[in-house]
């Protein structure tokens, strides 16, 4: 036998001797259950949750990613299961599903224990529960909606606006107000981002909206929001006091410091955005 016959024949059995790696998402996910060490019982379970998220549509990537990463931190097969079941609820109530990833992924690189990313990712599902029939009754209203993507942010952002205490009434009036004056779904989500910034900067909802009431009747952009907060970090970077924040922000609305032409009106990437959870969109942690 000639010695490069011999060679290639030597390499195709060793190929056909190795596993066959699970190409189809979905496949990769069960065999990261069946790798996973939990008991026969557990994984059976396990799997049947993750059947249960492939079908309501959650990526088998987040899935594949939460399996490993929950059993590489020592997770019980319970806490994970859960864990899989939240991203599912959120699907299956037809919300977006992306912040709840998020928030399991990053908690779980983070070596946050379970029973707390599970606790918070709940809780995250409840907001953006409450904050999907404010959106769309806003939408209904005549908020201007270019797209389903525009109406899943803007859940996004009014959800995480209730995480930090910004109260419904605030939210729906200024998404009025947006109204009232022909903004975007997406210039409103941006004015909403705006109003989280400032509360989860300590800046008390009742100083605060006035201010970004404003913002939205001079049109800002995303540029006009970003300096904004930019100078409000800036100022409590320094030392100064939230008062201090809240009179910065009405010296700049008094010198008439916007553009005015809403071209950029929070279409901006959101994952650079204030506010938002570190690592943005689709990080997982990995």
């Amino acid at each position: 036998m000639r010695p490069l016959r011999a060679l290639t024949m030597i390499a195709a059995a060793a190929l056909a001797a190795m596993p066959v790696l699970a190409a189809d998402p979905a496949d990769r996910v069960m065999d990261a259950i069946g790798r996973s060490g939990y008991s026969l019982e557990e994984r059976t379970m396990l799997r049947q949750e993750a059947s249960r998220a492939l079908q309501a549509g959650v990526p088998a990537d987040d899935l594949e990613v939460i399996v490993l990463r929950s059993r590489e931190r020592g997770a019980p097969e319970a806490a994970v299961r859960e864990l899989v079941g939240t991203a599912a609820q959120a699907l299956e109530q037809k919300l977006p599903v992306r912040p709840v990833l998020d928030r399991i992924e990053q908690g779980l690189a983070k070596g946050v224990p379970p029973e707390r990313i599970s606790a918070a990712s709940r809780q995250l599902v409840g907001h953006l529960a409450a904050a999907g029939p404010l959106v769309d009754g806003l939408a209904n209203s005549g908020l201007k909606t270019m797209s389903s993507r525009e109406r899943e942010d803007a859940i996004e952002s009014v959800a995480r606006a209730r995480e930090r205490s910004v109260p419904d009434d605030v939210l729906r009036k200024t998404g009025e107000l947006a109204a009232k004056h022909g903004r975007s779904m997406a210039q409103y989500d941006r004015a909403v981002r705006s109003l989280a910034f400032f509360a989860g900067s300590g800046v008390p909802v009742d100083r605060a909206e006035p201010v970004v009431r404003e913002c939205v009747e001079r049109n800002f952009t995303e540029q006009d929001y970003a300096r904004l907060e930019r100078n409000a970090s800036e100022t409590l970077r320094r030392g100064g006091t939230t008062d201090d924040v809240v009179r910065g922000a009405e010296r700049d609305l008094r010198q008439g410091r916007s553009s005015g032409d809403g071209r950029s009106g929070g279409m901006q990437e959101r994952g650079a955005g204030p506010g938002r959870e570190m690592g943005g969109r689709g990080a997982r942690g990995r």
